[in-house]
């Protein structure tokens, strides 16, 4: 529209449909003539990454006389959920396997356990965005046969 004449202070925001961060079959991506590879860093064109459940800003820079991609994360960013976190590792930093695990040689910590003293432990370790949050989860484990990590 910028190169015809027509109005150029138009921005258009796009949601995203996929389900992971970062482009998931190409490399490199050609939109509207602008390209960008994955290596590539921010241009003048190309901000970001897409992002799962994310939205792309498009607008036209009048000066330059090209359009601009500003890939953003979702309007409810804290959405998000990291599914790379450990519970072997909450479990390390909680304390439990030094103060009220340290004589037991079986032991089982259950998310849903609502007596439980130790999954409160546990979780002041976990990340808010973690999927520990969300479902259920059991460890179960030996605390005389551990490693530190």
């Amino acid at each position: 529209m910028g190169k015809t004449g027509y109005k150029t202070d138009i921005v258009r925001e796009v949601e995203l449909t996929q389900k992971k961060d970062d482009w998931q079959a190409f490399d490199s991506v050609t939109i509207a003539g602008i390209t960008h590879k994955k290596l590539d860093s921010d241009t003048d064109n190309w901000k970001g990454i897409p992002k799962a459940g994310g939205v792309c800003e498009i607008s036209y820079n009048k000066e330059k006389n090209t359009v601009v991609f500003n890939w953003k994360g979702s309007k409810t960013e804290e959405s998000t959920i990291d599914f790379s976190s450990s519970l072997h590792i909450a479990l390390n930093n909680s304390g439990l396997l030094d103060n009220e695990l340290e004589n037991k040689t079986f032991f089982e910590i259950d998310s849903k356990c609502d007596g439980s003293t130790m999954v409160p432990k546990l979780k002041e370790q976990i990340e808010n965005k973690s999927l520990l949050n969300h479902g259920t989860w059991a460890y179960y484990g030996n605390a005389k046969k551990r490693k530190r990590i």
